[in-house]
Order: structure tokens, then C-alpha cells, then sequence
């Protein structure tokens, strides 16, 4: 790696450092960085103007032992959503928050979002299971298979075992009391073959076979079962479900009573299949495959009752709140809109602005190597609003580039006028969401050492930003001095010292 790239790796992995949030001010954003402190801003624009700044510093420690934080959650959903589906998900989020831990804690309706105060941090992942309508898929199993190696096979997936042996167990026609007297049986290696089916796959297609992994297979083993076609769907409102340390298997339990017309519709599915094995199926992941009632030699009713296992104790607080308090009227998530589609934003959408120049911080970047502070002359926190309806940046790295002794971008002299460019680097194009904004730095660090070897600093008259939306070539000029800027010295040298991290708002 070039010194000029370690210098733009410095930015590129800066993100990793920074917790999600803006602050107030530059200088106040500083000081959080240095002190590892995380904010979080959420903030509207458009008919009213809403800024909260929660300091999410062990406001309140739940059941999971998180501290409270502040989050905004979106709908998953490409339509249009009624206020009335958002109250109804307030009083959901509420009764679930409430339910593992966190009595302070506020949900409100603000501007097309759910807003969470005092709540745990683990709303904010994407497999949060109080965010969603978690709903247990009955699948018969039918034989089981390692872990996937070799080449990934392209043909489709099999609905039979490769052999009669390695069909999943059964018991005796009359029963066994003795757990020998159920035959073990092998992974069948032809499965190994094949990919597991993703928890999306599994979602959209819930009447096919899929392979799934069993949950806690055991310290360096891969479990994975392959099942058939969804036989019965539970719905996430049970009657109770109730949790309990499971010493054994180092997990924990949820003991779940469903509801009366739910619970026939168990016992007829756990009749037809008695003495073979089920699995049920929670997100993509066998949470439990009982084999029904191994030791009787004819069929009992389960009269509601049902065992789950989770491999932590927030988790299975969270699925018994979830299945217990009913579904959501629609799903939430705080990067939902990364999941659907938007147009590229047109420039003519996108307001660019920034912020004071915070001078002579210590900035924090995250690099290969580990954690390091970096001395910058200047840091601008550089705002993309958007007027317009949701749409993605036209790039996943917005362009920025120094300028000095002009202020008309077409009177340049590359390289004499203009830095090297630096992009505020992601792996996925940024959505901003209709009269929101998201924020990046741009950070100057001070030329010194080997690195910076035929830097020729001199001040600036502003930079540039530009790719940032439709047409392309469209760039954004902002007056600003900025010092020591590298620009090239003329001696075939390019020399970087100026980058940018992503901030975003909320």
C-alpha cells in the first residue's frame, strides 16, 4: 500500500470509529470522539423542525443488561403507511419494551417514524426480533446434513435424502421409554453440497423444502436439517410464553402456550406426524425439532404447550415478548429503506451545506493496525438534505475535493488548483429519506511526517462536492480557508492528506 493510500485508508475505515450520531456542534462532536461517548440525533425538517440529542449513557439497564439508548425505527415497507398502522406498532413497541426490562422507555410517532427514548440497544439490529412479527414455521423433518464444503452446488435442492439411511429417526411402533431405542442416524453427505437456504429464501418461500441450521448445534459443530414444506404457521400472538434458564443445554427456554384454536391445529399437525420428527422454524433458524412423544405408544394432546430455545438470555426475553404482545401492523427497522429500491437523487433535490470548521482536534480513526489519533487542522461536517422523495446518492463515495486561489471551479489548473480527490467511502449507496439528511466530515490532518513527503500545503479558498446526485458532473463549491492542504507539488508526487467519514443524522 502507497502512503498516499494509507493516508485515504486512515478515512475509509474512520466510519468503524465513530458511533452513530451527530452532536450539536463540531467542537462538541469532538469532544465525544475523544471521549468515547456516543449521541444520538434524530432529526426532521419540513413543516416543523425536531431535534433530540439523547446521551445514551446507562440511562437504564434492562433485563438484557444494555444500557437505554435512543433509536428511530422506519417502516419496512415500500407503500405508503397509515399514522393508524404506526400507533397501533407505538402500542406494541411499548408493551414489548416494557416486557424485557425497560418500563422508561418511550415510543412516539414523529414524521413517518417510530421513535424509541430509553430503549435497548438491540433494537437498532436488523434481526431484532422486537421489531418484527416473528411467526413459527412447523416443517417435517427429513434427514440431516453437515456443514456446507467444496464447491456450492448449483442444481436445486434436493426433497429427499440421497438413501433410505439417512432419513430422519423414527420411534418404535409401540414406543420406547429408552432414548437408545430410537436409531442414530447420520448426516447425509450428498447435502454438503449445498448452501443454506438464507433467511430471506426461507421467508419468501415457506412451501418448498430448505435447508436450515439448527440452533446451537454445539461448540465447533454445524448442524443443519433439511426440511420440507411449511405444514402449519403460528401466528405471533400466543397465549403466554413464559422463560426459564435451561442449565443443560446452556441456553434458555421459552415455555409457550398457544391459543385454543391454535393449539388444535398443533395437535392435529403433531397426530399426523407422531413419532417422527419436526422442526420448527423461526426466522430462517431451527429453534426446536421434537420428536413427538417418542416414549407413548399412541398420540396424546400437547393441549397448547410448546418449547422454544434461545442462546441468550435477551433473546429469549425478546421472542416471548414478541410472540406474547401480537404483531406489528407493519415491520420496523432503522435501515429499512436499505432494503428498498429508490431512483438515484437528483442533484436539483440535494441541498448541500456545512457546518463551522472545528480547528487543531484530535480525530480518531480506526485503521488495519488498530486505533489511532490523528492531529487535523480542520474538520467540516458537510450535510446532504434532501427536498425531494426518498432516493439514494448517486455514488456510494461523494467526491471532495480542495481548491485554492479561486472560487470558479472552471478557472482551475489540475493538479496546481485542485487536491487529489477523497471520497467519503461506503459500501452501499446512501438513502436519505424525503426532508431528511445524512452528514459527512471532512477532515484535514496535518502534513506531517514521511507520509506526507512533497505535500506543497497552502490554504484554500473552499472545496468541492460533487457525484452526489443526477447529472453527474454536477458539483457543489463551498467557500472555506482551510491550511496546509497538499496539493501537488509538481514533482509527479500525489499526496493526500484531506478525507471524509460518513456521520449519519439519524
Amino acid at each position: 500500500m502507497t502512503p498516499t493510500d494509507q493516508i485515504q485508508d486512515l478515512f475509509d475505515r474512520a466510519l468503524a470509529s465513530v458511533p452513530v450520531g451527530v452532536a450539536p456542534s463540531p467542537l462538541a462532536l469532538h469532544q465525544r470522539l475523544h471521549r468515547r461517548r456516543l449521541r444520538i440525533r434524530i432529526s426532521t425538517m419540513g413543516g416543523g423542525a425536531l431535534a433530540i440529542a439523547v446521551s445514551a449513557i446507562a440511562l437504564f439497564a434492562g433485563l438484557a443488561s444494555n444500557s437505554a439508548y435512543a433509536v428511530t425505527l422506519y417502516p419496512r415497507s415500500a407503500s405508503s403507511v397509515a399514522t393508524a398502522q404506526l400507533t397501533a406498532d407505538r402500542r406494541v413497541m411499548t408493551a414489548r419494551l416494557h416486557a424485557v426490562g425497560f418500563p422508561n422507555a418511550t415510543v412516539q410517532v414523529e414524521h413517518g417514524a417510530v421513535v424509541v427514548t430509553n430503549g435497548p440497544k438491540d433494537l437498532a439490529s436488523p434481526t431484532s426480533l422486537l421489531t418484527s412479527s416473528p411467526e413459527l414455521l412447523i416443517r417435517s423433518v427429513t434427514c440431516y446434513a453437515g456443514a456446507q464444503s467444496g464447491p456450492v452446488s448449483t442444481n436445486s435442492l434436493p426433497t429427499k435424502c440421497s438413501s433410505p439411511q439417512y432419513a430422519a429417526p423414527t420411534a418404535p411402533a409401540g414406543g420406547t421409554a429408552n432414548p437408545d431405542g430410537v436409531p442414530s442416524v447420520k448426516p447425509d453427505p450428498a447435502l454438503s453440497a449445498y448452501a443454506t437456504t438464507t433467511r430471506a429464501r426461507d421467508a419468501a418461500s415457506p412451501n418448498t423444502s430448505a435447508l436450515l441450521p439448527v440452533l446451537k448445534s454445539g461448540a465447533g459443530v454445524t448442524q443443519r436439517f433439511l426440511v420440507g414444506p411449511t405444514l402449519l404457521t403460528l401466528s405471533s400472538k400466543v397465549a403466554s410464553a413464559t422463560v426459564v434458564h435451561a442449565p443443560l443445554s446452556g441456553g434458555w427456554i421459552i415455555n409457550v402456550r398457544l391459543n385454543p384454536n391454535e393449539s388444535q391445529l398443533w395437535d392435529r399437525v403433531a397426530a399426523e406426524y407422531f413419532h417422527r420428527q419436526l422442526a420448527i422454524d423461526l426466522n430462517g433458524v431451527i429453534v426446536e425439532a421434537p420428536l413427538i412423544q417418542p416414549a407413548n405408544s399412541s398420540f396424546s394432546s400437547f393441549d397448547g404447550l410448546m418449547q422454544l430455545l434461545a442462546v441468550t438470555k435477551s433473546g429469549a426475553y425478546d421472542l416471548a415478548a414478541a410472540l406474547t404482545s401480537g404483531p406489528l401492523a407493519v415491520p420496523l427497522a432503522v435501515n429499512a429503506h436499505a432494503s428498498i429500491t429508490h431512483p438515484a437523487c437528483q442533484s436539483s433535490q440535494i441541498r448541500v451545506t456545512a457546518g463551522a470548521t472545528a480547528t487543531d482536534a484530535t480525530y480518531a480513526v480506526r485503521t488495519s493496525t488498530g486505533v489511532r489519533r490523528v492531529s487535523a487542522y480542520e474538520i467540516v461536517p458537510v450535510s446532504f438534505y434532501n427536498e425531494g422523495a426518498t432516493c439514494h446518492l448517486l455514488m456510494g463515495a461523494p467526491i471532495f475535493q480542495a481548491v485554492r486561489n479561486t472560487t470558479a471551479l472552471s478557472a482551475t489548473t489540475p493538479p496546481h488548483d485542485l487536491s487529489i480527490p477523497a471520497g467519503a467511502d461506503n459500501t452501499k449507496r446512501m438513502v436519505v429519506p424525503h426532508h431528511q439528511k445524512i452528514e459527512a466530515l471532512f477532515v484535514v490532518v496535518k502534513p506531517a511526517g514521511s507520509y506526507f513527503a512533497g505535500c506543497e500545503p497552502a490554504t484554500t479558498s473552499g472545496f468541492s462536492v460533487g457525484d452526489f446526485g443526477n447529472p453527474i458532473d454536477t458539483t457543489h463549491f463551498i467557500r472555506r480557508q482551510l491550511r496546509e492542504v497538499c496539493f501537488d507539488s509538481g514533482a509527479g508526487a500525489h499526496v493526500l492528506n484531506i478525507g471524509a467519514s460518513w456521520e449519519p443524522v439519524h
